[in-house]
């Protein structure tokens, strides 16, 4: 029982065909892509599963014809977002995995999938149609729309019509006091401090205002909840995508520009920050320049029109600007457009260096595939509006939490460090020299297999021993010599018959003690370096040794 009966129904056409039936795991995970259209979903499919030169549907029938065969019958119908499958052989569901064909790799890779919650997944092949038709009709009811056109179209006006009724008479915008009339809407928290709002307080309340205001032209809804919407199952398929391109090696296919996913794309987190940056830059943007001193005559609709223009000019730069520290080069435009094409912003391991004289740094460049990276909100106020809870009562949640660990914090702030230490590591994973590192404890055992995490932590000290040597003056050689060495090791480690690794730990181990006779203050660290590398080389080579008493 190999093959299945399967239907794939979309707005123009009806194929059957009686595939494989490992074949509708990968059509369903293909749908995490969100295909309108069975040409959408063949390019999905590439994903999971190497495309041939006709297409994986080229020899199927149009036909509505739902027989089943051999092993039972799946329908997917593209419109109604429904998937009906009795089968003996598999039951894919909304999320899971499955396995990558393609790429001509030797060893099974599974890769993940999440669809979005508007999948429906039933076993009943008997009553299909009528399902079909009733979600088909509702989807149809309110069909897709972009509000890109909204939120980048309409904000500049708002904006600039909030900050010519938020003027007041302070001689600055840092002095500035709310006009008569003026209150908290949005912020009401803010609200309740005994002190007046400042500049600072009404940006982020006009800020607010934007997100929270029901709007017609996004059927009765507010620009926040437009922006959540689809938030959670794009970033799934970023991240899934992110695992595929570490395992397979190769960055997945990403949406065609011309496939309705994309051009009615929801916002990912990377969107949502940016916007939040955008929106938040060109409200002071019009703020200092309406709110400064000398602007506190009425206002005529040609100004109001000029610097609604003016603000336009503004955020079409901003978004094509690259930004080199915090988007790696990329614009925010083009950051946006790859979320949007589910795309995941990845760079090679040197162009992720922060320190080229880190140790760990330096391993990364070398031996580490694409680098991830994602934007996260962390420099987003923390009011409701600006947050990623859909409820209010999900984020007062969390702030009670964070209130009450903040509590925690302070209770235990002075308590002895040793403390922390016997309640932070179980019993075995701790060791004298647990106070011995500043900025590199960890619980890891040098001997860890696989050695790459025993490395890890061997190289987390040696960099903060590097961190101690640079700039210091008579000492700084030892830097380099310290990276070197933590090379060295690499090296020999990496060759299969570890025969270096011995002789590679000697030499590290005489150039700690020339280190400990310069660096008196780093002494007790260079032993305990020393008593490490001993336990890791012991460790490769079967040998349950320590040697701890072997002197500097």
């Amino acid at each position: 029982m190999s093959q299945i009966g399967m239907v794939i129904i979309d707005p123009c056409r009806t194929i059957y065909g009686r595939p494989h039936a490992s074949f509708v795991d990968a059509v369903v995970a293909a749908l995490s892509a969100e295909p309108e259209t069975i040409d959408e979903l063949e390019r999905a499919l590439a994903r999971f599963i190497q495309s041939n030169e006709h297409g994986h549907f080229a020899t199927w029938s149009e036909s509505r014809c739902a027989e089943p065969f051999d092993a039972g019958l799946c329908i997917v119908d593209l419109t109604a977002r429904l998937v009906v499958l009795q089968s003996a052989y598999n039951e894919p569901g909304p999320k899971g995995e499955v396995l990558y064909c393609g790429g001509g790799r030797d060893a099974e890779t599974w890769v993940p999938y999440h669809l979005s919650d508007d999948w429906l997944f039933s076993e009943n092949v008997d009553a299909w149609q009528s399902l079909a038709d009733k979600r088909r009709q509702e989807r149809l009811a309110a069909p897709p729309r972009d509000a890109r056109p909204v939120l980048y179209g309409q904000v500049c006006r708002f904006i600039v019509e909030e900050c010519f009724a938020a003027r007041g008479d302070g001689r600055a915008s840092e002095d500035w006091r709310p006009p008569e009339g003026w209150s908290w809407r949005a912020l009401p928290e803010r609200g309740k401090r005994d002190e007046l709002p400042t500049a600072a307080d009404a940006v982020a309340e006009i800020h607010a205002r934007w997100l929270m205001t029901s709007r017609e032209d996004l059927q009765g809804r507010p620009p926040r909840d437009v922006l959540l919407e689809k938030r959670d199952p794009i970033d799934y398929d970023l991240q899934d995508r992110c695992h595929q391109w570490s395992m397979v090696g190769e960055c997945p296919p990403g949406l065609s520009p011309a496939a309705a996913a994309f051009h009615f794309a929801g916002f990912g987190t990377h969107e949502n920050v940016l916007y939040y940056d955008l929106v938040r830059h060109l409200i002071w943007e019009c703020w200092e320049r309406l709110v400064e001193p000398g602007s506190s005559s009425a206002p005529t609709a040609p100004v109001k029109a000029d610097e609604v223009s003016r603000l336009d000019q503004v955020k079409q730069q901003w978004l094509a600007a690259p930004q080199l520290e915090e988007l790696s080069g990329k614009s925010p435009g083009q950051v946006i457009e790859c979320e949007r094409m589910r795309i995941p912003m990845a760079v090679s391991g040197e162009e992720a260096i922060i320190d080229e004289d880190c140790p760990l740094c330096q391993m990364m460049a070398e031996e580490m595939g694409p680098v991830f990276w994602n934007l996260d909100g962390c420099n987003m106020d923390d009011d409701f509006p600006f947050s990623f809870h859909r409820a209010r009562e999900s984020w007062e949640d969390e702030r009670r939490k964070w209130e009450a660990f903040d509590r925690r914090f302070e209770e235990e702030r002075d308590r002895p460090r040793a403390g922390f230490m016997e309640d932070d590591f179980p019993e075995d994973d701790r060791s004298d020299s647990a106070s011995v590192w500043q900025r590199s404890a960890s619980s890891i055992d040098p001997g860890s297999k696989p050695p790459s995490l025993g490395l890890f932590r061997l190289g987390s000290c040696v960099a903060e021993l590097v961190a101690e040597l640079k700039g210091a003056a008579g000492t700084e050689p030892f830097a380099q010599s310290m990276n070197r060495h933590f090379g060295n090791l690499r090296a020999a480690i990496g060759d299969p018959s570890t025969s270096l690794v011995e002789p590679v730990v000697q030499r590290f181990c005489e150039e700690l003690h020339s280190l400990a006779e310069a660096r008196a203050d780093l002494e007790e660290r260079c032993v305990d370096l020393k008593r490490q590398l001993n336990a890791f080389a012991a460790k490769l080579s079967g040998e349950s040794r320590w040697d701890d008493d072997l002197p500097f």
